[in-house]
């Protein structure tokens, strides 16, 4: 009877859940679609939108092309600046009129620089108001073309375009042309099929003239509001509409269903007008999801049938299957204890022990006395708890990792290898697995571990620690993504205490290698590369990194790889920094001039094509100068070589000081050098160079005074013969000396 009732309670749950669930798909299922519709009428007002800007720049530049081509008029130019406004109608209101016709364009204005209308051309009577509108404002301030979508009082919310009429590099007055917004809102409103309704605010007509008052009588009034533009003819619905005041509202109108959304109505100046309400016709749409609505129902409605009937068949099964569990458990408790048998044999230690202050011992499998000399009664009279056989330098490790673990949703947690102090006082490291047994209420009552004795490993791995660790050279493991092991010269190096304080900060080592051509750095391989994989396959001499360490200083290491396990490397970074400096220091004297310590021919011979490969990449002109002392033999003949040297050390100074930092400056022979630069046009090399020969000419030169220089300079051709850039540039500086000397000639040709 027993079992027929739970077969029972188990179908009745089955049957409430497929119930539930049938219900919950088709809310949801309703939810979803009507989401769907939402989301594709946002679509349309967003495409709107898009199309309102595009439509209003296109707009904005016909309008500007008809300005440029009214201010050009010389006739029109000249009645202005002579406040002729009769002649002035007569040689524009044809103008307008065309505009008007083939346009739509309903406002054409003439302004002082004061802002005093000079004339009205699509309203000649009226004049002499003085205008302060944001987009004239904003014109006059800027001196450049204004426009926006702004409101007015006579035509509400219009298109205007003001730009400054500038006359000879003066500025005489203002040219203003506009259009209704309206219009451009029936044709996108037809086009995008999106119906369209303004209101703007009533106080915003409160200093309006008795005319504008008598019209706004005629138009609708919602609350405190005026509707001034409607594509919607049912008016009775858009005012409950924009009482609404959301977004997603829901309207059916003439069998058509509408999703609208209102948004603030804003001008160019950035002020609050009113609202506006979009309205997109989602009929079509809306009865396609209805009928797949109802299909859905109807499948869902069948399938719940079906899954009750095949539930009724899985109660009955499920019968059967608890009679058979309930004979199993009997069986599984007699092997339950044949297994806790295997603890009292075996290497691992069992031990069964309550969440409580103490750690008290339920259970302890027999050979605890091999692991800790202790008999199981020392443990379960309470004699010594676990606790006290922990070291005391562990302990609170320990306490904290069975803390985590209880607090943690999973069953299972490993603790750290930590030290146990034997009843011999000995010393022995185990690892400690622990199961975390939950009542009901998921509160922990008590735990099950399993230790096992691995001193034996644990003094292997420590000495081999302490070893790595008496070495010079830092070393880690690693696989190129994130460090496992480190030694302590890594850590004295870049100032860190431990490895999880160095992975607070960082994952990587290879994020701190300097960026420098001269060495491997992560600027060197793509993002989705793994930097070890590809040093691993560099020539030994390429594997050289620079990082800076704690204290801010260079280094450079040479890199040395080993497969240590799977995916993990031994990488070993070895200290040959000045190794390096000696390297580089002999580099740069084989590159410099010994006297002027400028960069030499030889320089220049490795690194021209780099220069041009650098200058087409930034898109730049390659330009090389000749640059000559004037009369520099006179000074040695005069003075001495002695004296001519330092004339010729404080002629590389000076120019240096003056060079831009991509400047590269090279003693060519005796007096003669080199200057490449890197320019954006053609017409900055003439000013750049003539600054370095006045420099030079207002130079006092130690012992012999003032000196001058020639230059001769050309641009480096695509694809030309180097040979032949410096021919041309020594033409050039001939050129220069010939024609009277200190002074610039530029050959190009």
């Amino acid at each position: 009877m027993k079992s027929q009732n739970i077969g029972k309670s188990i179908y009745i749950l089955l049957a409430i859940g497929i119930i539930v669930l049938t219900i919950v798909g088709i809310i949801s299922n309703i939810y979803a679609q009507k989401r769907s519709l939402e989301r594709s009428a946002g679509f349309h007002i967003s495409n709107y939108h898009k199309q309102f800007d595009i439509h209003i720049e296109n707009e904005v530049q016909m309008m500007k092309s008809f300005l440029q081509f009214i201010g050009e008029k010389k006739d029109i130019q000249t009645s202005f600046i002579n406040s002729d406004k009769e002649k002035l109608f007569a040689e524009t209101k044809d103008i307008y009129k065309s505009l008007n016709a083939n346009n739509q364009i309903t406002h054409f204005y003439f302004i002082k620089n004061d802002g005093e209308v000079l004339l009205r051309v699509h309203n000649y009577p009226r004049d002499s108001d003085i205008i302060n509108r944001y987009t004239f404002l904003k014109a006059k301030k800027e001196g450049s073309i204004s426009y926006g979508v702004e409101f007015g009082l006579m035509k509400n919310y219009t298109l205007r375009v003001v730009v400054p009429w500038i006359v000879e590099n003066e500025t005489i007055g203002y040219i203003e042309i506009g259009k209704e917004i309206d219009k451009v809102l029936d044709t996108l409103s037809e086009q995008l099929n999106v119906e369209v309704a303004i209101a703007i605010q009533k106080n915003q007509y409160n200093n309006a003239p008795n005319v504008i008052q008598e019209k706004l009588s005629s138009f609708v009034q919602i609350q405190n509001y005026y509707l001034v533009y409607s594509t919607i003819k049912d008016i009775d619905d858009l005012k409950s509409l924009f009482q609404q005041q959301k977004n997603d509202i829901w309207l059916g109108l003439k069998e058509k269903t509408y999703i609208g959304y209102i948004e603030e109505l804003k001008d160019i100046s950035d002020n609050k007008l009113g609202d506006s309400l979009f309205l997109v016709d989602m009929s079509l749409e809306y009865k396609e999801l209805k009928t797949a609505l109802v299909f859905y129902i109807f499948i869902m409605i069948m399938g719940s049938f079906l899954m009750l009937g095949l539930g009724y068949l899985y109660a009955k099964r499920k019968q059967k299957i608890l009679d058979d569990a309930l004979l199993q458990i009997d069986i599984t408790m007699r092997e339950k204890t044949g297994l806790l048998s295997l603890f009292e044999h075996g290497d691992s230690v069992l031990f069964k022990w309550n969440n409580d202050e103490h750690w008290s011992i339920d259970y302890v499998s027999s050979n605890v006395s091999n692991l800790l000399g202790y008999s199981k009664d020392d443990f379960l009279s309470s004699r010594i708890t676990y606790a006290d056989t922990i070291h005391e330098e562990d302990i609170s490790k320990v306490i904290a990792e069975v803390e985590e673990g209880s607090q943690s949703t999973e069953n299972f947690f490993r603790h750290d290898p930590y030290r146990i102090i034997t009843k011999e006082d000995k010393v022995k490291w185990v690892l400690d697995y622990t199961v975390v047994i939950r009542d009901k209420a998921k509160t922990v009552t008590h735990f099950l571990g399993y230790i096992i004795d691995i001193t034996k490993h644990e003094i292997i791995l420590r000495n081999l620690e302490k070893f790595i660790d008496t070495q010079d050279n830092i070393l880690i493991l690693t696989n190129g993504e994130e460090i496992s092991f480190a030694n302590q010269k890594f850590f004295s190096f870049l100032g860190y205490e431990s490895i999880d304080k160095f992975k607070e900060v960082s994952k990587c080592i290879c994020e701190y290698f300097v960026e420098n051509d001269r060495f491997f750095h992560l600027g060197k391989i793509s993002e989705d590369e793994n930097w070890l994989e590809v040093m691993n396959t560099l020539p030994e001499k390429e594997r050289i990194v620079a990082i800076l360490n704690k204290d801010k200083v260079l280094h450079t290491f040479a890199v040395a790889i080993s497969k240590f396990e799977n995916n993990v490397f031994i990488v070993s970074f070895n200290d040959i920094s000045e190794t390096m400096l000696n390297q580089i220091e002999l580099e740069n004297k084989t590159i410099h001039d010994n006297l002027t310590k400028a960069y030499n021919r030889e320089y220049f011979e490795l690194n021209y094509k780099k220069f041009i490969a650098k200058s087409k990449e930034n898109n730049h002109l390659f330009a090389l100068a000749f640059l000559d002392i004037d009369h520099f033999k006179l000074v040695n003949d005069t003075y001495g070589h002695e004296v001519g040297d330092k004339v010729l050390i404080q002629f590389v100074n000076a120019i240096q000081r003056i060079s831009r930092e991509s400047d590269v400056f090279i003693r060519w022979g005796g007096e003669e050098f080199i200057l490449i630069l890197m320019i954006k046009s053609q017409n900055y090399l003439p000013t750049i160079l003539n600054k370095i020969r006045t420099t030079i000419e207002e130079e006092e030169f130690e012992s012999v005074g003032h000196k001058t220089c020639s230059i001769g300079a050309t641009l480096y051709k695509e694809d030309e013969d180097m040979n032949i850039t410096i021919k041309r540039a020594d033409d050039a500086l001939y050129s220069a000396k010939n024609n009277g000397r200190n002074q610039v000639v530029l050959k190009v040709d």
